[in-house]
């Protein structure tokens, strides 16, 4: 009965932390790269959008400390990037201002500061909408 019981916890546990790490992604074979669920996002002038970024470390870089990361955009065009309490995962916000004209834009996100050569950026792709 006690094997059970244990069981039956480790499967709980176990269920629990795929819960935590739902976003699984092949690691790079050296460094470090970014990754989002999608590369494309769309919105509209005055609006802002939010999703989760995440640093995928390779084998050999898991204990690395690497710096902050910076989003190179348009004008007009606003990326702000926070740490969240899990280490890797990051939350990424987008905003339009209200003047931007609609159109397809590029957004660069790469690591600045301790590290940043080992980290692959990621380019997204932006379509801002007519309001």
């Amino acid at each position: 009965m006690k094997k059970i019981f244990v069981f039956i916890i480790t499967l709980l546990l176990m269920a629990g932390a795929s819960q935590v790490q739902a976003q699984q992604f092949d690691p790079p074979k050296s460094g470090a790269v970014l990754r989002l669920e999608t590369y494309q996002y769309e919105l509209k002038p005055g609006h802002d959008i939010s999703t989760d970024l995440w640093l995928v470390r390779s084998k050999r870089n898991k204990k690395t400390k690497f710096g902050d990361f910076q989003a190179k955009a348009p004008t007009g065009i606003t990326v702000k990037i926070d740490a969240k309490e899990n280490q890797d995962v990051y939350s990424m916000y987008v905003t339009a201002e209200q003047n931007v004209e609609p159109g397809n834009y590029s957004i660069i996100l790469s690591a600045k500061g301790k590290n940043a050569h080992q980290v692959k950026s990621v380019v997204i792709s932006l379509k801002v909408n007519k309001s």
